[in-house]
């Protein structure tokens, strides 16, 4: 089995949909000449003019074969790094953390994960020189609204939205069964996932529930759906666009994929079946994904190439073939520069099973991607 590119699979509304929010307005960000948005949240980022990051090593990602991504260990310490306008960078803390940051008020939100599954991770806080740790609770962070209340899911699938108010500190949950979205212009959107049979988006206002305003159900499809799955939402300026269908078979593919596109109220409904939908590579909101040939980042709901896998090969030596798998691991955009993990495997024959190939990770390596002057660089092997 050839495994050219990853496809993010989003089943039973059980959404991996965590970075669509994550781009939102705040005025302190610097931008680019063509308004490129920071991210608020995720694995990289800035605060005043330093750039922050966990920093894994090999003690900390697994390298047994697997037939998914390589899993960050538990237990493993890493380090959390402060890089600043000069590129002089010095080590935060040393602890268990990964993944998604937020920094809001002089506090660092962070999280570590409690299960190898990934559906269980503890947010904790410190203060920017690392002290006075403090667990919050558990969850995903996924969206912040007006630089002060952090959004997300107290498990990564079919769980409760809280929201943590980083003046006061306060962890609350404001949505049972429902799983965040994004946010735009102040309103966090969710996807109801108290039903397999139809799927309803609501929105959070002002950290109050304002219930659903829009709902799909099985008759808006051809065939007939018993789950309905979100693949990939996407939050304009003026309209929603939703891509949802359903999936069947030993190799669970799309069946039926529409795309919906409603108004801010709900309205103006718009159907638009698309062809093709298993085949698609950019059914998914992470900011870094892979394409057939080609890495691709989104910015501002456009997809810009950032390098060909073929180039990829012959830089870096990273090989693009049915016996190696190559993986982004996390990646998001910091003023004018885009940020990514990239997990690159061997494949490992012992570890197959039937015809899915298993991959067992030989390197990690973080690249940093100048998008003014489309230079991609090295930060990090191990």
């Amino acid at each position: 089995m050839q495994k050219k590119y990853k496809l993010f699979l989003v089943l039973a509304i059980s959404l991996l949909l965590f970075g669509c929010g994550k781009e939102t307005k705040e005025k302190d960000k610097k931008t680019t000449e063509n308004n490129i948005k920071s991210s608020e949240i995720g694995t990289f980022i800035s605060y005043g003019d330093n750039l922050y990051y966990w920093k894994l090593n090999k003690d900390s990602r697994s390298d047994e074969a697997t037939l998914s991504e390589p899993k960050d260990l538990l237990e493993a310490t890493n380090e959390l790094v402060k890089v600043d306008n000069k590129g002089k960078e010095s080590v935060v803390l040393k602890d268990k953390g990964s993944e998604e940051l937020v920094i809001s008020n002089d506090k660092i939100y962070t999280s570590y994960s409690n299960d190898e599954y990934e559906n269980d991770r503890t947010i904790y806080l410190v203060d920017l020189d690392g002290q006075n740790k403090k667990e919050i609770g558990k969850g995903f962070m996924s969206s912040i609204v007006d630089n002060k209340y952090i959004y997300g899911n107290t498990e990564q699938f079919s769980s409760d939205i809280f929201m943590i108010d980083t003046e006061s500190g306060e962890y609350e949950i404001i949505k049972e069964k429902a799983q965040v979205i994004g946010d735009n212009k102040g309103i966090v959107y969710y996807a109801d996932v108290s039903s397999n049979s139809s799927l309803t988006i609501g929105t959070i206002e002002n950290n109050e529930d304002k219930g659903n305003f829009i709902s799909i159900n099985d008759s808006d499809f051809k065939g007939d759906p018993t789950v309905i799955s979100l693949e990939k939402i996407v939050l304009n300026e003026n309209n929603i666009e939703i891509y949802a269908g359903y999936r069947d078979g030993s190799a669970n593919l799309i069946q039926e994929l529409i795309k919906f596109t409603y108004d801010y109220e709900g309205k103006n409904l718009k159907k638009e079946e698309i062809a093709d939908g298993d085949s698609r590579y950019d059914l998914t909101n992470d900011t870094v994904y892979l394409g057939p040939t080609d890495i691709f980042y989104q910015v501002n709901n456009k997809e810009e190439k950032l390098i060909s896998l073929k180039d990829l090969e012959s830089k870096y030596e990273l090989k693009n073939n049915e016996e190696t798998a190559i993986r982004i691991y996390k990646g998001n955009i910091v003023n004018d520069n885009v940020y990514f993990i990239l997990d690159y495997s061997l494949h490992d024959s012992a570890s197959d099973i039937g015809w899915r190939y298993a991959y067992k990770r030989e390197k990690t390596l973080y690249f940093r991607y100048d998008i003014k002057n489309k230079k991609l660089t090295k930060m990090l092997e191990f």
